[in-house]
């Protein structure tokens, strides 16, 4: 189980960033700043889940 939620925060990871490079490339400040918040915020809850464990 903590294989599965390790590879599901790296898949995130790579998501998040590719998201946040083309979303800030093409100069959409707002929705690349959302995807921060939300990539920051689920980061926050695996390896908090991780801690736990």
């Amino acid at each position: 189980m903590v294989l599965l939620l390790i590879l599901l925060l790296v898949s995130l990871n790579l998501g998040g960033a590719l998201s946040l490079a083309l979303q800030f490339g093409r100069g959409e400040l707002g929705a690349a700043l959302g995807s921060l918040a939300l990539l920051t915020l689920l980061n926050g809850l695996g390896f908090w889940s991780l801690r736990g464990r």
